[in-house]
């Protein structure tokens, strides 16, 4: 068999575990697992052969790091907050790029962290693992989702922040997508967290955005800017 060491092969350090469009910090290694369970159909008829039937799938990620208490980051701190709370996060394993890269293989579904640990050896860094146990189907980047801004959407200038929404299948979206703006307008920002706000005295008007999500980037859609 003839071996083409030019192969694309993928490279570890190029993965991580990410929440929220966060990636695990300073993550030194990660892992995703799949497996399924099998139902038993043998019987008299099956001979000496073992038969079975397709069952449950399920699966799990895990994130080993260096400890940090940077904020901002998704640190230790950040994931035991995660870890209290009885609601699953959004997670996503592939590559790190600056948006969603289909080419990496993405991976996503919904998990709990089920396991948190730190480690701290004398002499050395402290280092911290995670491990979350997914609840629902893992969906690949093999099938993009479909996504759109979610139509009439307006901000009031002088208001605060206000989180834009994006659709995905019809399901309402706050977070996991990166929003940008395709027309700028004078005194309005939009995060690349999807957070809107405009300067008191901002003229009325519109400003055109869009969100990519898991690789797939909206429509352009606006958003109205009232005074």
């Amino acid at each position: 068999m003839d071996y083409d060491s030019n192969v694309d092969l993928q490279k570890g350090d190029l993965l991580f575990v990410f929440i929220d469009n966060k990636p695990v910090a300073f993550s030194s290694s990660c892992g995703l697992s799949l497996s399924k369970d099998t139902i038993d159909t043998a019987n008299k008829m099956s001979g000496g052969w073992v038969t079975s039937q397709s069952g449950k799938k399920s699966w799990t990620m895990s994130s080993e790091a260096l400890l940090t208490k940077k904020t901002g980051v998704l640190s230790f701190d950040a994931l035991f907050a995660a870890f209290n709370s009885s609601t699953p996060v959004e997670v996503v394993y592939g590559q790190a790029t600056d948006t969603f890269d289909l080419s990496a293989g993405w991976y996503t579904g919904k998990a709990h962290i089920t396991k948190l640990d730190q480690k701290a050896d004398n002499g050395a860094n402290c280092t911290s693992s995670v491990e979350f146990t997914g609840t629902g189907e893992l969906v690949s980047n093999a099938v993009a989702p479909v996504v759109a801004v979610k139509a009439a959407q307006s901000y009031t200038a002088g208001s605060g922040f206000k989180q834009l929404v994006f659709t995905v299948d019809g399901v309402d979206m706050l977070t996991g997508g990166v929003w940008e703006v395709t027309t700028p307008k004078s005194g309005v920002g939009v995060t690349k967290a999807g957070e809107i706000f405009a300067d008191a005295g901002t003229t009325a008007g519109t400003i055109a955005v869009k969100v990519t999500y898991a690789g797939t980037a909206s429509a352009i859609a606006n958003v109205t800017i009232a005074v």
